[in-house]
């Protein structure tokens, strides 16, 4: 099967809490439309590691196996 875009679903990074506000401002920079992934009590999410998560919404992305060329 062919993949032939991405995009239809967010992107999620997961990030070591020291470094998140500086993540999302510089997500945000870049127009990745970044959004803290929260658990049902509206908290955030934690990993297993203790890490959060960061749902980037990009825009579509069409031909996603050129870009590994």
């Amino acid at each position: 099967m062919c993949i032939t875009e991405l995009g239809h679903f967010p992107l999620p990074v997961e990030v070591v809490s020291y470094g998140e506000q500086q993540l999302c401002r510089l997500f945000k920079k870049h127009n990745l439309n970044p959004i803290l992934r929260l658990d049902e009590d509206g908290r955030p999410l934690t990993t297993d590691n203790g890490n959060n998560i960061i749902d980037l919404h990009l825009d579509t992305i069409p031909f996603p196996e050129e870009l590994a060329t």
